[in-house]
């Protein structure tokens, strides 16, 4: 499913690593993705769905956002990749998708600034705790960079410490992370080991190049055992 657009051109993202491979962004506007229409073909496929994975940044123009709310009130299992990089870091635009979440991820520095912003408390579990019971999204997922993630949900927050890796590229971790969440979720795996799981594929995909790498699940259950064996 795609649409084209014969005004904009297709988005564009450059990218620079430092010398320990964190990524740093100039996402280039207006793109052809700023004007996601919610046309027939669209909304019939948004309503076979059972999940909808969306993210705040591809909001940034009132055409999409409009397009994709719509989506969201359809009422999937919405799933809600927070990504807060200024200017587009709307407080509205993230308020009203909130509220229509289930399970929302986002990094620490994010759910600091959200605690910020709605008053609740710096500390990360009670931080999700308050989007939680704000916005009633079901699992409230933190990601911490090297030193793992952490996970509320049924009143259960659990922490994960993360991989220890050589780190090539950290461009594709964090969507690697949610694709394993999700995975998970929908498995209805005990909320440590989605998180270990969830952890283990992001630690993988960051000791290679690019964001999409090939999966060796010889070397990913390698990378598993190695950290148990140091324990």
């Amino acid at each position: 499913l795609f649409q084209v657009d014969n005004l904009f051109s297709t988005g564009l993202v450059n990218v620079t690593l430092d010398k320990e491979g964190n990524a740093f962004y100039e996402i280039v506007a207006p793109a052809a993705w700023d004007y996601i229409e919610a046309d027939d073909q669209l909304m019939k496929t948004a309503e076979k769905a059972d999940i909808i994975v969306f993210g705040s940044l591809a909001q940034r123009n009132k055409k999409t956002r409009e397009t994709i709310q719509k989506i969201l009130d359809l009422n999937k299992i919405n799933i809600f990749d927070v990504n807060l990089r200024p200017p587009y870091d709307n407080h509205d635009v993230i308020s009203d998708t909130l509220y229509k979440t289930k399970i929302c991820k986002l990094n620490d520095l994010e759910i600091l600034k959200l605690a910020e912003w709605y008053g609740f408390e710096s500390d990360l579990h009670e931080a999700a705790i308050g989007i939680r019971e704000k916005f009633g999204c079901e699992i409230v997922c933190v990601t911490r960079g090297s030193h793992g993630a952490s996970l509320l949900r049924n009143n259960e927050w659990v922490e994960d410490p993360g991989f220890k890796v050589v780190v090539k590229d950290t461009v594709g971790a964090g969507d690697s992370f949610l694709a394993a969440l999700i995975k998970g979720f929908l498995e209805d795996k005990p909320n440590d080991e989605l998180l270990e799981d969830a952890n283990l594929l992001g630690a993988y995909v960051v000791t290679k190049d690019g964001p999409t790498p090939m999966l060796n699940f010889d070397r990913i259950e390698k990378i598993r055992k190695e950290r148990k064996e140091k324990k």
